[in-house]
């Protein structure tokens, strides 16, 4: 017994009372937060350490539960002699005699002043932090673990148009946020409660109280009670609609304007790039010409060089002339001359313009097929060699290391001559098939390949083909190739000028 006696006078606060209160014991640590010596609190009762902060009825239930026999547990504000106040969670039990009847008291207490000074802190401070949220116009919720409504200050009472106190209670996600956007809030509330961060802010449409769809930037904070244990989350919004609406159309006219720009530079960089080269190397076959006397490992006549190189030059002045015509007339078009057009004119002219770059890879073969070459129709013959010639050299660019054939098919279908084109290269993912006739876009499994592009050559070969009453479609499997279709329609007319 005198051991457990001097167990509890060592770590807790310890004194005993007679059946009138009467102190009869206190042991050291009672006397050392009461500051008062043992002679001055034996015979006294605890009312010499009131500091009326609790009312009569406080100590009236204590008395009532102890006089049944049962054991009362509290915390009570008590004024140590000089003055200074401690707080103590006590627990009394009543030591009955032999005979069954109570014969004392024997008081168990610990001191807690400090957690409550963090306690009454952490109040002010919600208090403080609340009125605060009531000064500015943000929405502020608080929910509790669960998601129920615990606050919301005054602006999030007017943005839903309800009476102070009528959300208190309910469900914030199925009660008061839309079903669109209360999954994304949830989300967030989830990965707030588990990893006891801030959020990152999202943004969702919400129906505010007067009939209006307003867009809300929302972040959740987690906040504790006064024991320090997860109590809630505090949520933040704030109605950017206008700003958002303001950033759309900004954002809008800045791309719009910088469509235009990119697709005239992209346009010339990507007509005249092939050409120029395809020039300087014809110079450079001349030059060896006229030092050697000798093409040296071309099979070319110096009049076939030429020929090629004028038929290049030509190329960069239509290119040149198309440019020129859009940036000074602002013009949202291209111009167009339609005459009677042969089919194996235009695919003659793109297979010869690409032979040389298919000297240097002969792992890679351009065949034709078909019966249709003899078709002829109302079409501009060099929009359409800009067009297959796009597709082929796509064909080229993205061909598997060990090459293989590129087939260029014509048939009548329909009234319509069709032309094919057949790789059997990296191929496009199903995904992307009709974003890459969009301008800059490339296909995703060919944005880490050392290949020039600028996205604009099928989004140019589209705007041909559509030019010409036709459309234009691209069918593969991912690492299978691909296979373009160019459907043209065939309207016999002498001439016409578009």
């Amino acid at each position: 017994m005198d051991i457990q006696q001097n167990v509890l006078d060592l770590y807790t606060i310890v004194t005993e009372t007679d059946i009138r209160g009467k102190i009869t014991h206190a042991n050291p640590q009672f006397l050392e937060i009461s500051k008062y010596q043992l002679q001055e609190v034996l015979g006294q009762d605890h009312r010499i350490l009131s500091s009326g902060f609790h009312p009569k009825s406080f100590f009236r239930e204590m008395w009532e539960t102890l006089s049944q026999g049962k054991v009362w547990t509290g915390e009570v504000r008590n004024r140590a002699k000089d003055g200074s106040i401690f707080w103590v969670r006590m627990v009394i039990s009543p030591i009955a005699g032999p005979d069954g009847k109570i014969k004392r008291y024997l008081a168990i207490q610990r001191d807690v002043t400090k957690e409550k000074e963090l306690q009454e802190r952490v109040q002010e401070a919600e208090l403080r932090y609340r009125e605060l949220l009531n000064e500015v116009n943000l929405i502020a919720v608080g929910l509790d673990v669960s998601g129920e409504v615990r606050f919301m200050n005054a602006a999030a009472v007017r943005f839903f148009n309800h009476q102070p106190g009528s959300l208190i209670g309910k469900d914030w996600f199925s009660d008061v946020l839309p079903a669109k956007g209360s999954d994304v809030a949830l989300q967030s509330f989830a990965q707030t409660l588990s990893s006891l961060r801030t959020s990152i802010p999202f943004e969702i449409q919400v129906d505010n109280g007067f009939a209006e769809q307003r867009t809300i930037r929302m972040k959740n904070t987690p906040f504790r009670d006064v024991h320090g244990d997860l109590a809630g989350v505090t949520v933040i919004g704030e109605d950017i609609t206008e700003a958002r609406r303001s950033e759309l159309e900004i954002q809008r006219l800045k791309d719009q304007a910088e469509k235009r720009r990119e697709e005239l530079i992209g346009f010339i960089s990507h007509e005249l790039r092939s050409p120029v080269a395809s020039i300087l190397v014809g110079i450079d076959l001349l030059h060896r010409f006229s030092e050697n006397g000798s093409m040296l490992d071309s099979s070319l006549t110096p009049q076939e060089v030429l020929e090629r190189m004028k038929m290049y030059a030509e190329k960069i002045l239509r290119v040149s002339r198309d440019f020129l015509e859009v940036s000074s007339r602002r013009s949202n078009g291209m111009s167009f001359s339609l005459k009677q057009t042969s089919l194996k004119a235009v695919l003659d002219r793109v297979c010869i313009s690409f032979k040389e770059e298919l000297g240097a890879r002969p792992n890679i073969d351009l065949i034709r097929e078909g019966s249709a070459d003899s078709l002829e129709g109302m079409w501009d013959e060099n929009r359409l060699e800009q067009v297959f010639s796009n597709i082929v050299s796509n064909a080229i660019k993205y061909s598997k290391p060990e090459g293989g054939p590129i087939r260029i098919r014509s048939e009548q279908r329909d009234g319509s001559a069709l032309v094919s084109i057949h790789d059997s290269g990296i191929g496009i993912p199903q995904t992307e098939l009709e974003q890459i006739f969009e301008p800059f876009v490339r296909a995703e499994n060919v944005q880490g390949l050392a290949v020039e592009g600028f996205g604009l050559g099928l989004k140019i070969a589209k705007e041909i083909v559509a030019h010409h009453g036709g459309r234009i479609w691209a069918e593969s499997r991912l690492g299978e190739g691909a296979t373009f279709f160019v459907e043209l329609p065939i309207i016999e007319k002498t001439e016409a000028a578009i």
